[in-house]
């Protein structure tokens, strides 16, 4: 359906126009003098010699400047003036005036401004159009108009009445030779499509009234019109109009927007009245009313304010503008043709009630009819009579009332006669809301006339007033019924607003309080016969199914938008937070039982996996089987929540997993920057996620290490759009980590070093690692706590290894090297949209290998591997991480098959073959290898002690420096800057230290170590790790060997060196020399 204009707003335009009256507008810059009906005054930029050529019409409300041709209506000023466009002008005037703009969306009020200025454009073609009619005019034309109408060529110039060529494409040339574009031509309603022929003109051999906002000055260009508002066009019916079916009609009317006319702007409106510009003058004066735009015109040719509807009646469309326009007038006049068939009295007379009913007060005038005339228009009777004569036709003028009541019977019987009236009083008068007016009326009118008693005269007033508020009630329960209307209207895109609105009026007729429980009945109700399904978990959350999407119900942004959109409702509200508490106790109560997990879930009971493919279906992986089963609603009330993080897959059922295979090694294996079973090795771990629920409870974390440049990021991003699409590699808060490692898989902390770890950070790492649950209170379960497990993978990338042994044991660490290993021909761009481009299929293929290759033998194949790293590697570093690793090798060897070669093309071959042995061996030496050296380097213990025995050695050659000055050996200004002779570091560290033959030791209680390091940390500006004495005990012994590594003597904690009270003293060693100038 064509959307219609809504018209208020234009004359919204109008009344700010009627507000501003121009001449005041234009006083408060320029001085004006009257001069007749003009006011005068000199151009304020350029002034003029006469200083009169600046020309304002008041009742036009016009302004000319004579010597620059500008000019226009009060907006126009502005806009000169001002220099803003015409929303802008419309805004200053309306805020001068003091009237309220409607408030508008952004979106709305854009096009209504577009409309606006569509609206201004087009007044500039009408006003061209309106002078090539008139031009077209001819002198025989003139005398026909005169001979029917008596109209004068004068008034004819004055109004620019013109006609319309039967040429059907003269006006359409003339205005594109004026430089107007077609597309505007379109928009006039000027123009009708007619086929093949195009848009041709649509006034053809017609005469054609322009109606005027404001009349074109007098004394333009070779005397004629300059300026004016043309606002809309009528056409009347001539002798050369064409002899066609859609030509019959008297009167033709321009074309406005609708559904046969849609490219006809809906800034055309035909709500407009013949004569509107006469109203402004009108200073209480007398306005008439007529049937005919003819008559109109010959109204105003005489000097009598007159409008039009050029019909025989007013719409109820209408009526608004009617009564704006008869406001100021102290008396309207209604004019319309004496018939003997009384054609246009009963319309006259339903206009004339309804202006009295609001107050303005109209009479209907009767043109005396000569005996053997049909019918007297008032342009034939203003021919032969003058103005003074119509006016005093005006005194014998009768209201509507008079009219009717002329036309009562009056009967012998009395009760009859007041039966009579009585119907007359409650079927005419009853709609005037004016008693007195009612009461005088009785009393000087219908007494009279009737005959009727004081108490019959009051019994009519009662009445009346029983008739006037039956109607009130009526009109009440109308505008309630209308304003419903309305308002359902309204909330259509908001069915369930429109159930609660339905709801709320029903409890307002039987005044009745509306229930917030019943409310969310209504909600819940709604959305389940909407195709809405409620799920609740073990853990009390509540879930909605609605239009294959997943909300939780609560106080959270999905939800809320939904609810919002549908209802209106806002849980910031105190009525919204009772009735989203009522929809949880609803889902929770009537809601089908499922199981929850995020966009991935592992079922080990049934030993199933279950992916979220979005749109409502789930790809469920068993062994032997992938089937696609609907979300939630399925047998085995799995219900997986949809992730913004993971973009939807596209499972095909026909993907091939050697297909598959190849293009993981293709497009992502291949282009890791590391060596090539640590690629293989990178993919596996990350490709486990899926297995995650069979891989036991400690999930080893996975660092991409090498220095700055080598690809370590690109390689965390080339696994994030292999498993989630997109790029999700980036930093996360504590909280964000948290709460998305609950319900994803796979998280990613890039360029996280030792250094900017937060303890926080160490914690979430270390629980992800090792599988540990976090309480958590919560008042929606029975308990009041739920435990919550943080179940995901983690790949950080960083340049320094980690220093905490907690974390360096479950983590594996892979070398990236981008100039020894990188693809030759590695576009990043290439590359991410080639993983784009083939995920799915890969992803498709690899469900078909964990269902047909991994799950069927998974437990045999872990038990194997496990065996072997036991045999092999027993008590490594990262023994912990074995049920995972098994899991990943069982993975390898499902894969391996489908592989053709582990190498990239651009490699060698391997000289040996690649057995998966020797792939699981140097995956795991290289992790022994990594762990080992990254204990050396990282261990808080080894620092501390490395870093007292560098401070040593440091102060030492200062203290032999200072020897030396004082023996004269060197000058004292190369002296490093310290005093000279004094032991500084039994100063700073509370430490009696010493070196003999070769060995470096100190004599230390636990106490004194921990002041020790203490003072070490604050001198070297570093973060303490350990906060007490027995903490620093438990990890030196932790990391004996990393110490022995580095040539400490570790001292047997049972054997003290010394005993004073409680306190017990051992003596540290450390055997290898170290070099004079390698220190701190």
């Amino acid at each position: 359906m064509v959307r219609q204009l809504d018209f208020s707003t234009f004359d919204l335009k109008e009344r700010i126009k009627e507000a501003n009256p121009i001449e005041e507008v234009i006083g408060e810059v320029i001085t004006l003098k009257k001069r007749g009906r003009v006011l005068v005054g000199a151009h304020h930029t350029h002034g003029s010699e006469s200083g009169t050529s600046f020309n304002v019409d008041p009742q036009q409300g016009l302004n000319h400047c004579w010597n620059c041709g500008e000019g226009g209506d009060v907006f126009t000023w502005v806009m000169n003036t001002q220099s803003c466009s015409f929303p802008e002008a419309l805004r200053i005037l309306a805020q001068r005036a003091g009237i309220p703009l409607p408030e508008r969306e952004p979106e709305e009020r854009a096009k209504q401004e577009a409309l606006w200025q569509e609206r201004r454009e087009l007044e500039k073609v009408f006003l061209e159009a309106a002078r090539f009619y008139h031009s077209q005019l001819t002198p025989e034309l003139k005398a026909w108009a005169f001979e029917k109408w008596g109209l004068l060529p004068e008034t004819l110039d004055r109004y620019l009445v013109g006609f319309a060529p039967v040429d059907g494409a003269a006006l359409k040339e003339h205005l594109k030779a004026k430089g107007f574009a077609p597309d505007l031509l379109k928009k006039t309603g000027l123009f009708v499509k007619a086929g093949s022929k195009g848009f041709v003109d649509f006034f053809q051999g017609r005469l054609i009234f322009p109606y005027w906002q404001s009349l074109p000055v007098e004394g333009g260009d070779g005397g004629g019109p300059a300026g004016g508002i043309a606002c809309y066009f009528i056409g009347r019916q001539t002798e050369f109009t064409p002899d066609h079916p859609w030509e019959a009609g008297k009167y033709k009317k321009q074309l406005t927007h609708s559904e046969g006319h849609p490219y006809v702007s809906q800034a055309v409106a035909n709500y407009y009245f013949y004569g509107e510009h006469s109203t402004r003058g009108l200073q209480d004066g007398s306005l008439f009313v007529t049937e005919g735009v003819a008559d109109c015109l010959a109204a105003l040719q005489v000097g009598l304010p007159a409008i039009s509807p050029c019909t025989t009646s007013f719409s109820s469309a209408t009526h608004e503008r009617l009564l704006r326009l008869c406001a100021k007038a102290r008396m309207v006049y209604l004019v319309n043709d004496s018939e003997e068939s009384k054609a246009g009295e009963k319309g006259a007379l339903a206009t004339a009630e309804f202006l009295e009913t609001n107050g303005v007060n109209a009479r209907l005038v009767e043109l005396p009819r000569p005996q053997g005339v049909d019918k007297v228009d008032l342009a034939e009777y203003l021919k032969d009579h003058s103005p003074e004569e119509l006016r005093a036709l005006t005194k014998e003028a009768r209201t509507a009332w008079e009219i009717r009541l002329a036309a009562l019977p009056v009967g012998k019987d009395g009760y009859n006669n007041f039966l009579v009236v009585q119907e007359f009083t409650k079927s005419i008068l009853h709609s005037c809301p004016d008693e007195d007016r009612v009461e005088a009326f009785l009393e000087h009118h219908v007494k009279q006339k009737f005959g009727l008693k004081a108490q019959e005269t009051d019994a009519l007033l009662k009445e009346y007033r029983a008739a006037r508020k039956s109607q009130e009630e009526r009109e009440k329960e109308k505008a309630r019924e209308e304003a419903r209307k309305k308002a359902l209207e309204a909330w259509k895109a908001a069915p369930i607003k429109q159930e609660l609105l339905r709801y709320e009026w029903e409890c307002d007729d039987n005044k009745t309080r509306p229930e917030l429980a019943e409310k969310a009945r209504i909600c819940y109700n709604w959305l389940a016969a909407n195709g809405g399904k409620f799920f609740c978990s073990e853990t009390g959350e509540v879930w909605l199914c609605y239009q294959d999407t997943f909300y939780q119900v609560g106080n959270y942004r999905p939800f809320n938008a939904l609810m919002f959109g549908l209802s209106d409702l806002n849980p910031a509200t105190a009525e919204g937070r009772a009735i989203w508490e009522a929809l949880q106790s609803l889902g929770y109560t009537l809601g089908q039982r499922v199981t929850i997990g995020g966009w991935l879930f592992t079922d080990r009971k049934n030993r199933s996996i279950y992916v979220n493919l979005q749109a409502g279906q789930l790809a469920r992986i068993r062994p032997g089987e992938v089937a696609i089963i609907p979300n939630a609603v399925n047998e085995e009330g799995i219900l997986l929540t949809n992730d913004p993080s993971f973009t939807p897959l596209e499972f095909q059922e026909r993907a091939d997993k050697r297909q598959a295979m190849r293009l993981l090694k293709q497009v992502v294996v291949d282009n890791l920057a590391c060596p090539v079973y640590s690629r293989w090795f990178v993919t596996t771990w990350a490709l486990t996620c899926f297995l995650m629920g069979f891989a036991g409870e400690t999930l080893p974390l996975h660092r991409n290490s090498g220095a700055s440049g080598e690809g370590k990021t690109w390689g965390a991003r080339l696994i994030s759009y292999l498993i989630y699409g997109q790029d999700m590699v980036g930093r996360g808060t504590d909280a964000a980590n948290f709460s998305e490692g609950v319900r994803v898989p796979l998280l990613f902390e890039d360029n996280l070093e030792a250094r900017n770890m937060t303890v926080e950070k160490r914690d979430f790492l270390l629980m992800v690692a090792t599988g540990a649950r976090k309480r958590k209170r919560d008042t929606k379960t029975p308990t009041g706590v739920i435990h919550e497990k943080p179940q995901a993978l983690v790949m950080t990338t960083g340049i320094e290894p980690f220093y905490d042994q907690e974390i360096l044991n479950r983590t594996y660490e892979t070398e990236f090297n981008r100039h020894n290993y990188r693809n030759p021909a590695f576009v990043e761009v290439e590359a991410i949209d080639a993983i784009t481009a083939n995920r799915d299929r890969i992803l498709s293929g690899f469900f078909y290998l964990l269902a047909q290759d991994v799950l069927p033998r998974l437990t045999e194949e872990q038990r194997r591997w496990k065996m072997w790293l036991a045999g092999k590697f027993p008590g490594w570093p990262k023994d912990r991480t074995n049920d995972y690793l098994a899991t990943m090798m069982a993975l390898f060897c499902a894969m391996r098959p489908y592989v053709d070669q582990l190498e990239a093309p651009w490699e060698e071959p391997s000289p040996w073959e690649d057995t998966e042995e020797a792939v699981f061996l140097s995956w795991v030496s290289t992790q022994y290898e990594a762990q080992e050296e990254s204990g050396k380097e990282t261990s808080e213990v080894v620092w501390f002690f490395e870093g007292l025995y560098r401070e040593w050695r440091r102060y030492e050659k200062m203290r032999k420096e200072a020897e030396k000055v004082a023996t004269r050996q060197i000058a004292v200004g190369e002296v490093p800057d310290m005093e000279l002779g004094r032991d500084y570091f039994a100063e700073n560290y509370r430490l009696e230290a010493r070196e003999e033959y070769g060995r470096f030791t100190f004599l230390a209680s636990p106490a004194d170590l921990f002041t020790a390091y203490n003072l070490l940390c604050k001198n070297l500006n570093k973060r303490q790790i350990y906060s007490n004495a027995r903490q620093l005990g438990q990890r030196i012994n932790n990391d004996k060997e990393l110490l022995e590594a580095k040539g400490w003597i570790v001292p047997d904690s049972s054997k003290p060196v010394r005993k004073s009270n409680a306190t017990r003293y051992y003596l540290w060693e450390r055997r290898e020399e170290y070099q004079d100038d390698d220190v701190i």
